[in-house]
């Protein structure tokens, strides 16, 4: 026994087979084929078996580890709000963990030094890797994705998704997140979490919800501004959805994800609610996507970052869009459909009567201003009638 132990290649036996193929093999072990008992016999058996199994073992941990995650950061002009620091602890915390995840920033031909930052990022990636001892869990490497120009950031967003896509075939989960941190990467593991314990979800979505033992830190302004957006949302698209303009959003790579970010968004800021709204189309649902695979997790922490690029401009076109995401995705004459797909909505005045359709809800609105503004000015000239008059007092 002590001199098959000895002679046994144990780095080898690799799998089953390997260990059959060491069973029937007469030039590794001549003393064993000339010494054929059965004790001897039922000892190697015992030891292959033995090595069998843990190499199954190890295989099965390669696989895990095998499963990357990679996370889109779009960027623009944002030298100032980079947090380098944070992402420096990041990357040494997430050595504790098993998962092999890729940051792939998208420089959205920022005007400052924020490529320069982002390089600052990817060194400091670098260094924690090559600084780590072998065994103390995965490094996490990051790339840079340089646009030439500005795209904004929907598109800059669905360029990450498809780069990350291309570049990496064996990743399980690929999402996006603020590259300003305002959802911090630590929440990153309940993302991977909710999609591994629960195999028929696809997406989950961050949600702000400001509870006890929570550290939700937002404006009052933008609050209730969201609030209102969202509760439009669930009532003009039907989706009972809570927060749908949190940066942080994590995705099942599956046969529809590609489908989703193949063609560019039709909005610039709400590009969140677009994106349920091409999985409801492509899963044949005109209303409520199925409670299953979509998913709300509520944020441990969000904080709001100063100097937001949010302007009220910006704000106006959000509730615009949703108009525009009605008639392209939810109305009878919806006009969005898969690359791949036949076109979903066959008329030959269709573009007429979408933006027949705009025509009439804008001029709609525009009348509806004009009477309310009318209706005050009668209010006003009512009572302005009705109020005494001054009595003027002559001085004697």
């Amino acid at each position: 026994f002590l001199t098959l132990k000895k002679r046994l290649p144990l780095c080898a036996l690799r799998s089953q087979r390997a260990a059959l193929a060491v069973w029937s093999s007469r030039v590794q072990f001549p003393a064993f084929h000339r010494n054929p008992t059965w004790p001897c016999r039922l000892m190697f058996l015992l030891l292959a078996l033995l090595h069998a199994s843990a190499a199954t073992a190890a295989a099965a941990a390669s696989a895990t580890a095998a499963a990357t995650t990679v996370i889109v950061l779009p960027a623009y002009n944002e030298e100032l709000r980079l947090p380098v620091a944070e992402y420096q602890d990041f990357f040494r915390d997430w050595r504790l963990h098993t998962t092999l995840l890729h940051l792939l920033f998208v420089n959205d031909g920022s005007t400052d030094n924020t490529l320069a930052r982002l390089k600052e990022v990817q060194q400091a990636a670098h260094e924690v890797a090559t600084g780590g001892k072998q065994g103390q869990g995965q490094a996490v490497s990051v790339s840079v994705l340089d646009l030439a120009q500005n795209v904004g950031k929907a598109e800059a967003t669905r360029r990450g998704l498809v780069h990350a896509l291309e570049q990496h075939p064996e990743a399980e989960f690929v999402g996006f997140f603020d590259s300003d941190l305002a959802t911090p990467l630590q929440e990153l593991a309940a993302f991977e979490e909710v999609l591994r314990r629960r195999p028929q979800t696809d997406l989950v979505l961050g949600a702000r919800v400001g509870l006890l033992g929570r550290n939700i830190t937002r404006h009052l302004d933008r609050h209730y501004l969201g609030r209102i957006f969202a509760t439009c949302v669930s009532l003009l698209l039907d989706l009972p959805v809570y927060d749908t303009q949190c940066g942080a959003k994590l995705f099942r790579v599956d046969a529809d994800l590609p489908r989703v970010v193949a063609t560019p968004f039709l909005t610039r800021w709400i590009f969140d609610v677009e994106i349920l709204l091409r999985y409801m189309r492509l899963r044949g649902e005109q209303r409520r996507p199925a409670v299953g695979y979509v998913y709300e997790l509520p944020l441990m922490a969000w904080r709001d970052i100063q100097a937001s690029k949010v302007r009220l401009g910006d704000k106006i076109s959000c509730a615009l869009s949703l108009v525009q995401l009605y008639w392209a995705y939810v109305s009878p004459w919806a006009t969005w459909c898969p690359p791949d797909a036949a076109p979903c909505f066959e008329h030959p005045n269709q573009y007429f009567f979408l933006y027949l359709g705009a025509a009439v809800l804008t001029a709609g609105g525009v009348v509806a201003l004009l009477l309310l503004l009318l209706l005050w000015g009668f209010v006003w000239r009512r009572r302005s009638a009705a109020m005494p008059s001054p009595v003027k007092v002559k001085a004697n």
